[in-house]
């Protein structure tokens, strides 16, 4: 299993700026920085800089601490609430770069993926495809498709999507742009 840094430790390395969602190094006035059973010496050059980068591969941050990469988002929670997530962190907004403690929730892995857009261009609306000149609207839940019916417009079939979504997700639906 893997090991996470102690939030407390996050806390004495990093200020969080809320306002951005933004992570930066503190600045060290001791030369040797001791925490239990983590002994280096810290890098004065990186202090008031922002921590980590965006993985362009995956468009979320990264934060490399004592040779460990974390996610940028699971730090930001950590140094907020004082504590690891016991589950995944879900952009409210989808959005992988917007780190700010009020776009963050832990989540299971079944609601995070009620809030991702997995429709592959088919029509501009989730849950909606066409098919010869009819719009059909259907929903997944728990490995299953449920058809919610035929429509003439793509916006009719996406208005029974968004129902349906909200009545099996909730707050973690996703309606799509």
């Amino acid at each position: 299993m893997r090991e996470f840094l102690d939030p407390v430790l996050i806390k004495e390395m990093f200020d969080y700026d809320g306002k951005e969602g933004v992570l930066y190094w503190k600045q060290r006035d001791r030369k040797w920085f001791n925490h239990d059973k983590y002994h280096y010496i810290w890098n004065k050059r990186f202090a008031g800089k922002q921590a980590g980068h965006i993985m362009p591969s995956r468009k979320y941050g990264v934060i490399n601490v004592l040779n460990h990469r974390y996610e940028y988002h699971q730090v930001v929670w950590a140094w907020v609430n004082g504590k690891w997530p016991e589950n995944n962190i879900d952009h409210i907004d989808g959005d992988p770069s917007n780190n700010r403690v009020e776009n963050l929730r832990d989540v299971t892995q079944f609601q995070n993926l009620k809030n991702i857009n997995k429709n592959k261009g088919l029509t501009p609306f989730v849950g909606v495809y066409k098919a010869g000149n009819r719009y059909i609207s259907r929903i997944r839940n728990n490995y299953e498709r449920i058809y919610l019916g035929s429509f003439d417009t793509a916006e009719e079939a996406h208005a029974a999507y968004c129902v349906k979504a909200k009545e099996l997700f909730g707050e973690y639906a996703n309606f799509g742009s």
